[in-house]
């Protein structure tokens, strides 16, 4: 299989040896010159394979038959992190063809649900949603918290016996070197996977749930509003891309998996461990691009089976987190190299003789978000209409290979008791939203205020619901994002439970990432 790292440079030997040599040209112009364009050559090579010694792991495959485009370390024990959630979306999906739950059964912010780290909705302990919205914000915001209550509202109550399923799932699709303990993929020693398993899976949502193929393209919710932008900038970026989710906590890095389609043919990549979101999306969009050039026959992931034994988990906490990764990003000190403008000795070196100046490293993505989606409209509460159902799904928490429950008739105590719950829960956000209304009508008949303030006003009801910092796909230490912001319009919320756009009806538009540039 082909390995398209190059590890055989050494970079930060090139760059010592480049300022070395753009000393001697400076007493020497005409040999330093040469010697220069020589050198602005080679480290032009080596800027190709910069952000492959960077990766921890990656592999591309082809969705329609399965073959192994290209691979590097593949089998190389990792650190899910939040693309764990495939694996709840797949759980879920599989919930709802077989009629254990519906996408209008109700999701239920628990206290456990609610103690979940960053990045998270923040909703109020009791809050209720749809199964269809609580995917939609954990795909799009990657909601931990969010991941957790769909986990137990799947179980049967049971976030453990969601995480047995989840495994289960893992092992028939033969993912052998994969283990979850959460829904989410906040830090577990235990929960650990590769990138050979992650395209398995991929893969396979693809093929069994293409109805729900453009859930994992939204580049944007609008709650009330309120705006929330997607993790994913990968898909605003790259020319066919839709899919799929990002990942990040400081033990792995920053983690995707993507998928991409042109001229029919749909590629799927899994990019492990960059050291931040720039390379990250800038090597997936590489491999992709480069993927799209060959059709190779073999192997497939049938035939690309883990080997044997066992690793440990690759950590890079203390390159990605610790502060022990040199300052700044490689790639871009290799920039500032190549192209004799960045500040360094080169920007010294005499202008004859040394050849043409070197154009800088290409890019794979847009430079701008040209492939965002419209936004999709989502809100709390139940759907408009319909009558609260259990969401029971998973089996005996203590047991792994437990038979799934049974789920309670929908006229017995236990759905009377749900239902019951979740119409109060709805008329007291109904309530909050009419004070935050009336409050807000009180205030503009006072004061007159402009449409952006009235935009402001609107979103109160749901910043007094919503959490604060947005952190889980952020580097330490940066300061969060405004990846939540007032909208420039409203979608009726819990107090007006407007149309929810169903899991397999999303907008033409967001099937064809071309028709919304």
């Amino acid at each position: 299989m082909t390995d398209l790292r190059a590890p055989t440079f050494s970079v930060p030997g090139f760059r010592i040896l480049a300022c070395l040599v753009a000393a001697v040209s400076m007493l020497r112009p005409r040999a330093g010159g040469a010697i220069v364009a020589v050198l602005t050559a080679v480290l032009a090579l080596a800027d190709a394979s910069a952000a492959r010694a960077d990766i921890g792991s990656y592999i591309v495959v082809d969705a329609g038959n399965g073959v192994v485009v290209s691979d590097g370390n593949p089998f190389q024990p990792w650190y899910p992190a939040s693309i764990t959630k495939l694996m709840t979306a797949y759980v879920t999906f599989r919930a709802i063809r077989a009629g254990r739950i519906s996408p209008n059964s109700p999701v239920v912010i628990t206290p456990e649900a609610s103690r979940q780290s960053p990045s998270k909705m923040g909703f109020k302990i009791g809050t209720v949603l749809t199964i269809d919205n609580a995917m939609k914000m954990m795909l799009v915001k990657s909601a931990n918290d969010i991941a957790v209550a769909i986990g137990q509202a799947v179980g049967g109550g049971s976030e453990q016996a969601f995480v047995n399923e989840m495994n289960r799932e893992a092992r028939r699709l033969g993912m052998t070197r994969t283990h979850f303990s959460n829904p989410n993929g906040l830090p577990d020693d235990d929960q650990v996977t590769n990138a050979r398993d992650m395209a398995i899976l991929a893969v396979t949502i693809l093929r069994e749930f293409p109805e729900y193929r453009p859930l994992f393209s939204i580049t944007g919710l609008q709650l009330g509003g309120t705006v929330i932008r997607t993790h994913n900038r990968f898909v605003e970026r790259f020319q066919g891309g839709d899919g799929m989710k990002t990942g990040f906590i400081c033990n792995a890095g920053f983690n995707v998996v993507a998928t991409a389609t042109r001229g029919g043919r749909t590629l799927v990549a899994v990019v492990l461990g960059a050291y931040n979101t720039k390379e990250r999306d800038e090597f997936a969009a590489r491999i992709l691009t480069e993927a799209f050039g060959r059709r190779p026959k073999s192997p497939t992931l049938a035939a690309f089976p883990n080997p044997p034994g066992h690793q440990q988990p690759a950590n890079r906490r203390a390159e990605v987190c610790g502060g022990k990764r040199p300052r700044g990003n490689e790639q871009q000190d290799l920039v500032s190299l190549t192209n004799p403008s960045g500040g360094t000795l080169l920007a010294f070196a005499p202008a004859d003789g040394g050849g043409a100046e070197p154009a800088p490293p290409k890019s794979y993505l847009e430079a701008t978000s040209r492939y965002m989606r419209p936004l999709v409209p989502v809100y709390l509460g139940l759907a408009p209409g319909s009558q609260p159902d259990q969401a029971i799904a998973g089996g005996d928490e203590e047991s792994d290979d437990a038979p799934a429950a049974a789920a309670p008739p929908p006229d017995s105590k236990a759905a009377r008791a749900a239902a019951a719950k979740a119409a109060k829960e709805a008329q007291r956000q109904a309530a909050q939203e009419q004070a935050a209304q009336a409050r807000a009508a009180k205030l503009a008949a006072r004061n007159a205020p402009t449409a952006s303030n009235m935009q402001t006003s609107d979103a109160a009801s749901i910043d007094s619901l919503i959490g604060g910092a947005d952190a889980a796909e952020m580097k330490p230490g940066q300061a969060p994002s405004a990846r939540i912001r007032p909208a420039t319009g409203s979608i009726p919320s819990a107090a007006e439970p407007g149309v929810s756009v169903p899991l397999n009806l999303l907008p033409p538009a967001m099937m064809n990432p071309q028709a919304n540039p």
